[in-house]
C-alpha cells in the first residue's frame, strides 16, 4: 500500500491547490497546502534525496499546474481559442499537453524513487498508516480534483447560463458548494462498500433539483446543466472510491 500512497498523495498534492477557488489567487498558500500533503504523502515512505525530490517536484507542478489551469481556465469562459498574451505562447491544446506533462512528472520520480531504494519503515504512527492516507487522498480527489471534472463536463452550459438573462448562471457558485456535499456522501458510501447508499443519495438530489427543471423554460440551459454536471460528479465520485478500494486489496465495489 505504500507505492499506492506515494501516487495517489503526489497526485492530490498537484492537483487539489488548483481544485480549490480560494487557492487559486493565492500562489504562495496553494504552494504551501502542496508541501504540506506532498510531506504527508512521502515522509513516512521515503528518505534522503528521494524524498526531498519526490517534494519539490510536486510543488513545483502543482505551481505550474495552477498558473496553468488558470490560463486554460480564462481562455476558455472566455470562448477564446488561443492564450492572448504570454507568458503562454501556445495554444490551449498545446497548454493541455503541458499540464498533462508537468503533473505526470512527479509521478514518474515518485516510482523511481520508490522502487530504486528501499522503503523506510512507518515513520509516523500518528498519521493512521497507510490505509488512512489512502482513504484520506482518495476523499480529497473525489471532493476537489472531481469539481475539475464535472466543471469541465459543464463548461459549455455555463457559457449559456452566462449570457440568458433569467438568472441562471446564479446556479453556478451553489453547484460548486452542492457538489462537494454530494461528492463526500458518495465516496464514503462507495468507498465503504455501501453502493446502494449511494444510490439512493443520487436519487435524493434528482427529486430536489427535478422541480427547479421542470420550472425552466423551453431551450434553458439549466436543465441540462444540472444533469450534467450531476453524472460527471457521479462518476468522478465513483471513480475515487473503486480506485482507494483497489488500492486496499478490496472488491471494486
Amino acid at each position: 500500500m505504500e507505492i499506492s500512497r506515494l501516487v495517489l498523495g503526489v497526485l492530490v498534492a498537484i492537483a487539489l491547490p488548483g481544485s480549490i477557488s480560494a487557492l487559486r489567487d493565492r500562489l504562495p498558500l496553494a504552494a504551501l497546502v502542496s508541501l504540506f500533503l506532498s510531506l504527508y504523502a512521502v515522509v513516512p515512505v521515503l528518505n534522503g534525496w528521494e524524498a526531498f525530490a519526490v517534494t519539490f517536484s510536486a510543488v513545483i507542478a502543482a505551481i505550474c499546474t495552477l498558473l496553468l489551469r488558470n490560463h486554460l481556465t480564462k481562455d476558455a469562459e472566455s470562448g477564446k481559442n488561443e492564450p492572448a498574451t504570454a507568458p503562454f505562447p501556445f495554444r490551449t491544446s498545446g497548454l493541455a499537453a503541458l499540464l498533462i506533462l508537468v503533473s505526470a512528472f512527479p509521478i514518474g520520480l515518485t516510482l523511481v524513487a520508490y522502487y530504486g531504494n528501499d522503503a523506510m519503515a512507518h515513520l509516523m504512527e500518528s498519521t493512521g498508516g497507510n490505509a488512512t492516507a489512502i482513504v484520506l487522498f482518495g476523499l480529497l480527489a473525489a471532493v476537489f480534483i472531481g469539481n475539475d471534472v464535472a466543471y469541465l463536463s459543464v463548461l459549455p452550459l455555463i457559457r449559456k447560463l452566462r449570457t440568458e438573462k433569467d438568472g441562471g448562471a446564479a446556479l453556478v457558485p451553489q453547484g460548486q458548494h452542492v457538489g462537494w456535499i454530494e461528492r463526500s456522501v458518495i465516496f464514503s458510501f462507495v468507498a465503504g462498500g455501501q453502493a446502494d447508499a449511494a444510490a439512493l443519495a443520487v436519487a435524493a438530489k434528482a427529486l430536489i433539483r427535478l422541480p427547479q427543471v421542470q420550472d425552466e423554460k423551453e431551450g434553458s440551459a439549466v436543465g441540462e446543466y444540472i444533469i450534467v454536471g450531476t453524472l460527471a460528479s457521479v462518476v468522478a465520485s465513483i471513480a475515487a472510491a473503486v480506485i482507494v478500494r483497489l488500492a486496499l486489496g478490496l472488491p471494486a465495489l
